[in-house]
């Protein structure tokens, strides 16, 4: 049987290129665990790191190749 971590971990895999690719090359496993908190359905979990994958996005959309800082 699967662990929730496990889980959380074959979905960030299969949705690297959507984002999840900073929690399968960044995150250890304590990580993982500490980000998604008492999240006790993959879902759940999901959502805790979707915040965050979100947040990430944004940050992209909001820069552009040659600006400056």
């Amino acid at each position: 049987m699967n662990t929730l971590l496990d889980q959380v971990k074959q979905y960030c895999l299969k949705n690297y290129e959507e984002g999840f690719d900073v929690f399968v090359e960044c995150y250890s496993d304590a990580e993982l665990l500490e980000e998604i908190g008492a999240a006790r359905t993959l879902a759940g979990a999901i959502k805790k790191l979707s915040k965050f994958v979100s947040i990430r996005a944004e940050m992209g959309s909001n820069c552009r190749f040659g600006d400056e800082y």
